[in-house]
């Protein structure tokens, strides 16, 4: 079963190395220091072929920075379709979030 350990700290990143996990979430990203820590935690580790999924803080205005790293192999965010936004049934306005995410990345990407 696909499964990708929680790491704020390079202490976590050892733990989960000792599990076999090479996949890993980097959560709360904001909150631990960002995309700047993340890179740095995760210099000593790169020759192992770790990749990480940031998630918690992630917004339209900063999501972009995370996709592009070569650390991370995916990303999250909840401003796409926030629980207020489901609650709401904003349909139109998460399909809109959902395109203007893709259009992002197609931007920088645009191969994908």
């Amino acid at each position: 079963m696909p499964f990708a350990a929680g790491v704020a700290t390079p202490s976590d990143i050892e733990r989960a190395l000792t599990y076999g996990a090479n996949t890993l979430k980097y959560f709360p990203a904001e909150t631990s220091g960002g995309l700047k820590h993340l890179e740095a935690m995760a210099a000593p580790f790169r020759h192992l072929g770790i990749r990480y999924i940031p998630l918690g803080g992630l917004t339209s205005s900063n999501f972009i920075s995370y996709f592009q790293s070569k650390d991370c192999l995916a990303i999250g965010g909840s401003w796409i379709a926030s629980p207020d936004l489901i609650a709401r049934e904003a349909w139109d306005t998460i399909s809109h979030n959902c395109r203007a995410a893709v259009s992002a990345v197609q931007a920088i990407q645009p191969t994908l």
